[in-house]
């Protein structure tokens, strides 16, 4: 599944409004250019971290190069950072150290700023309001 990096992600539209990075596409252009290491180390970390991963069904492989990895490839991330919360792929790490990907520089400032009690603080009020709107 493709989205633009920055745009809008519907894969949580019934809970809250999420930014899209790292879905990338064969055929789609993406940014290229060279990541930190603490970066890669950082988004492996997050896929360890409860409450911040969501697994599918299935996986998605990635469209470049055909690699697969089910535990890679079946999770989405999501990181609350300044009032944004982003949604990336886990393949991501597989896109950024083996296609040169290069995420947004708001994207890596997210990543490398993460503060875990205050995201999932965060994550509850935004699903409480969206909850509180509904009745």
């Amino acid at each position: 599944m493709w989205y633009e990096d920055l745009s809008q992600c519907d894969y949580f539209a019934n809970y809250f409004y999420t930014i899209a990075v790292g879905f990338l596409e064969n055929g789609k252009s993406y940014t290229k250019g060279e990541t930190a290491n603490e970066v890669v180390e950082k988004i492996y970390e997050f896929n360890k971290t409860s409450g911040m991963y969501y697994r599918f069904l299935g996986y998605h492989q990635c469209d470049f190069c055909g690699f697969v990895n089910i535990e890679l490839g079946a999770t989405t991330i999501l990181l609350a950072y300044k009032d944004k919360i982003y949604a990336f792929p886990m393949l991501i790490t597989h896109y950024i150290e083996s296609h040169s990907y290069l995420p947004p520089a708001e994207f890596i400032e997210a990543v490398l700023n993460y503060n875990h009690e205050y995201a999932m603080d965060y994550l509850r009020k935004i699903v409480e309001n969206k909850s509180s709107r509904k009745k």
